[in-house]
C-alpha cells in the first residue's frame, strides 16, 4: 500500500505531523498483520529527525524498523543529523541511520530493500510541488 504525504507546506506543521502520523499508524496495521515484517525507512535529512521520534513513538519496537535511509546534501545539516539526539538514541537500541550525501533519489536504486520489509518514505522538503524537480524524483 503506498501513502502520500503531500507535506513540504511551511505552515500548517500540527497538520503534517498528524498526517504524519496517521500514515505511520497505518503502517504499524499492516505490519501487525505479519509478525516478522519490518520497515525500511527512507527520509530526507534535515538536522533533527522529528519524522524518526514520530515513527519510533508510533512503531514502539525499533526491531521492526530493518534500516533507516537519509538523503541529505547539505555537509554542515548531514553533520548535525548523525549527532542529532534521535540519531544518538537510535544507536543506543541497536539501530543507525544512514545518511546518504546525496540529493534524493540519487543513489536509491543502489539500496536493496531486504526481505520481507516494506518501504516507507517521507519526502518532507519545500519545493514539492516544483514540476522540475516532481520529474526529476518520479523519473
Amino acid at each position: 500500500m503506498t501513502y502520500y504525504l503531500a507535506a513540504g507546506q511551511q505552515k500548517p506543521r500540527p497538520k503534517k505531523r498528524e498526517c504524519l502520523n496517521q500514515a505511520f499508524i497505518r503502517v504499524k496495521e499492516t505490519l501487525s498483520v505479519n509478525p516478522t515484517a519490518k520497515v525500511q525507512y527512507i527520509t530526507f535529512g534535515g538536522s533533527d529527525f522529528a519524522d524518526l521520534g514520530d515513527l519510533a513513538r508510533v512503531l514502539k519496537d525499533s526491531i521492526r524498523i530493518a534500516s533507516i535511509i537519509s538523503f541529505e546534501n547539505d555537509e554542515r545539516i548531514l553533520e548535525q543529523a548523525a549527532n542529532s539526539p534521535i540519531a544518538n538514541v537510535l544507536k543506543i537500541v541497536g539501530r543507525s541511520i544512514e545518511i546518504v550525501p546525496s540529493s534524493f533519489p540519487d543513489g536509491l536504486s543502489q539500496k536493496k530493500r531486504p526481505k520481507n520489509c516494506q518501504r516507507v518514505f517521507f519526502l518532507d522538503y519545500f519545493d514539492f510541488y516544483d514540476e522540475e524537480k516532481a520529474l526529476h524524483i518520479t523519473q
